[in-house]
């Protein structure tokens, strides 16, 4: 699955590399980022809704932790994030040009974010709280950081 992931972040980024008509490659980079996050977002919710006690997502705890390491891998995101789109596009962001101005610090908030996923992932249907509350954390610190409010 990582490898079918990784081809289709690798064609978009050679697509988006081509030439394109004005806009079309931040649009679509734009928009499988938050394809991409909103992924990560629902893997995380239902990881989380499993240890609230939801008996339904406690039957796939496991598939939903291995799901949330794999699309919160730091490759993945990184590319995702390669293409800055703080131009003007159609597609809406609230990524913030920092991302691109200051790329140590956000290099840094994808690799805590991509361990703290890892973490979760490698607890399998034991993840606990605590492990949620690292990977929630450190999704508030890259929006604190990197999003428009």
């Amino acid at each position: 699955m990582k490898t079918l992931i990784a081809a289709a972040l690798s064609s978009l980024v050679v697509a988006t590399a081509m030439p394109a008509a004005a806009g079309e490659a931040e649009d679509a980079a734009v928009k499988f980022r938050q394809q991409l996050m909103g992924g990560i977002a629902a893997s995380a919710t239902g990881v989380a809704m499993a240890v609230k006690g939801d008996e339904e997502m406690q039957a796939v705890l496991g598939k939903l932790t291995a799901m949330l390491a794999a699309s919160a891998d730091y490759d993945i995101i990184k590319a995702a994030f390669a293409l800055n789109t703080t131009g003007e596009t159609e597609a809406k962001t609230t990524a913030t040009a920092k991302i691109w101005d200051e790329p140590e610090e956000f290099d840094a908030a994808i690799r805590k974010l991509a361990d703290a996923a890892a973490a979760v992932g490698a607890m399998g249907a034991d993840v606990s709280g605590a492990e949620l509350k690292e990977l929630f954390g450190t999704c508030k610190g890259c929006h604190d950081e990197f999003r428009e409010k």
